[in-house]
């Protein structure tokens, strides 16, 4: 699911106050870790290419959810993050669900299992197209607009 989403953070090259994130749920028997990795590297190869891969790092579990982690973006190129100027960039947060959650909406946690994850629409499109300020996302431009028309 895309939506829209506000931080108190103060724009820069890399952040904004309002951001645009795709969510994820996904709940069945046996899911696992495993399972919400295979996810992210699934995402990272489709949208990003072949020379670059997920991981997954320790992170901050959100609201609802355990075992938390970070999924960063290695470009194995060798040639690094053009954007960032490191060898990484992150750009989803991800958990597996807390079994509360699923107690609380009557699904039995001990059978049932999942989990969540985000992507920042902006933060992924930065990284892709290679935009040094994610200010100009917002800035109506139409000479920075063109270039992808």
């Amino acid at each position: 699911m895309p939506g829209r989403c506000y931080r108190r953070d103060t724009p820069d090259s890399r952040h904004l106050a309002t951001f645009h994130q795709i969510e994820g749920l996904v709940v069945d028997r046996g899911i696992t870790f495993a399972d919400l990795a295979g996810v992210i590297e699934t995402f990272t190869r489709a949208y990003f290419g072949p020379d670059i891969e997920s991981r997954l790092r320790r992170g901050t579990s959100v609201h609802r959810t355990v075992g938390g982690v970070r999924g960063d973006l290695h470009d194995l190129s060798g040639e690094g993050c053009r954007t960032c100027s490191t060898p990484v960039g992150s750009s989803s947060a991800d958990a597996l669900l807390d079994p509360a959650v699923l107690a609380a909406v009557g699904i039995d946690g001990e059978e049932w299992s999942g989990f969540a994850f985000g992507f920042g629409i902006d933060r992924c499109a930065q990284m892709r197209h290679e935009i040094a300020d994610m200010r100009a996302l917002i800035e109506n431009d139409t000479r920075f607009l063109e270039q992808f028309s």
